[in-house]
């Protein structure tokens, strides 16, 4: 499976915009919730990940390896949120248990295809380390990137 780099992006898009359209038809000013949420905005997210990133640009990998580690930190990045909403609905005491049912069922299936889509794009970036000529440096900061949070 090859995911083409406009195609992630514009999937990418619309899950986080189904994301966000959800939970602000869901949430309310009446609501509380067992932490503190917080949500930027496009601007903000898209700061947070330059500087989230920033490692990874200031690195002397290609492009296309860069493009897959930041793509990987993001959907890494999605699975943790996912995992927190997972705690607070398992905490949430107002629901039934089929309302909590189908809404674990919900989140189990977002989170599965996550990390499909993350198991995919680190099969893509070992093919693409195969066949691009790294450098024993190169092939540690990839490791290393990877390893970051």
């Amino acid at each position: 499976m090859q995911v083409q780099a406009s195609d992630f992006n514009q999937r990418l898009v619309v899950a986080i915009n189904r994301q966000v359209a959800g939970h602000s038809a869901t949430a309310s000013k009446d609501q509380t919730f067992a932490g503190m949420r917080v949500a930027l905005s496009p601007e903000g997210l898209g700061r947070a990940a330059q500087e989230r990133d920033a490692d990874i640009d200031a690195s002397d990998l290609p492009e296309t390896l860069k493009y897959l580690l930041k793509a990987m930190r993001d959907l890494r990045a999605q699975l943790a949120a996912k995992a927190d909403e997972l705690q607070a609905l398992l905490s949430e005491a107002g629901l039934s248990d089929e309302q909590r049912k189908a809404q674990l069922d919900v989140l189990r299936q977002t989170m599965a295809s996550l990390q499909g889509a993350l198991t995919a794009l680190g099969a893509q970036l070992a093919k693409a380390m195969q066949t691009m000529s790294l450098s024993d440096q190169q092939r540690l900061t990839v490791g290393k990137l990877l390893l970051a949070r």
